[in-house]
């Protein structure tokens, strides 16, 4: 996964851009697909990634959830936290625990709909 570079005295802004960026590709997303989960443009996501828009608590929260991590780790400067194979981990955990939720709610509207189609037994 190629991803921007990152200094040690980046703005708030390109941190968030950055993150952003970061967790969208580990979650395998598309900027026009995270667009589409979170009811923003695709232009509004690509200003966020490239440091041009800042976001409101309510976008933040947002984006979030799509990636279904806490949304203080937006803001988090990967060299203050994770370094090098550690930030990858992160990343992969994300993406491992969106595939790992997306299985349990399709098997389950899976067997809920093969319940359905089941003749009801009589006592």
């Amino acid at each position: 996964m190629k991803s921007k570079k990152v200094k040690q005295n980046n703005s708030l802004i390109e941190i968030f851009g950055f993150n952003v960026n970061f967790y969208r590709k580990a979650a395998g997303l598309s900027q026009l697909e995270l667009a589409q989960n979170t009811g923003y443009s695709h232009n509004f996501i690509n200003d966020i990634e490239n440091s041009k828009k800042g976001a409101s608590f309510e976008t933040v929260e947002k984006i979030a959830s799509v990636f279904n991590i806490e949304p203080y780790l937006l803001f988090i400067n990967p060299k203050d936290r994770f370094t090098g194979e550690n930030h990858k981990l992160i990343g992969l955990l994300t993406a491992a625990n969106k595939t790992i939720n997306n299985f349990f709610s399709d098997t389950i509207k899976e067997l809920s709909l093969t319940s359905e189609k089941r003749p009801k037994k009589k006592r």
